[in-house]
């Protein structure tokens, strides 16, 4: 899979591969992705983009990993009906 921006992701639907997430609206996931860069950007940190992300889908749950210089970020957030 490919975002807006061009990056490549590697999603893991574990057991739930028909599961309706957040994620799959490409609307809510470039404004998790945007948020994402714009806390990066206020921490002096800047994705990679060499490994591209990896996300892990579930019902109730996304989790984003997104590769920075010499290391790792995860954004995590909670599916509005398990809130």
């Amino acid at each position: 899979m490919r975002d807006a921006d061009d990056t490549s992701t590697i999603t893991d639907r574990g057991r739930h591969e028909n599961a309706n997430t957040p994620w799959d609206q490409p609307t809510w996931r470039n404004a998790a992705l945007d948020w994402a860069t714009r806390e990066l950007t206020a921490r002096g940190l800047r994705e990679s983009g060499t490994a591209g992300r990896r996300v892990r889908l579930r019902p109730w749950s996304v989790l984003v990993r997104i590769p920075v210089e010499d290391a790792d970020t995860t954004h995590h957030a909670t599916a509005a009906s398990t809130v």
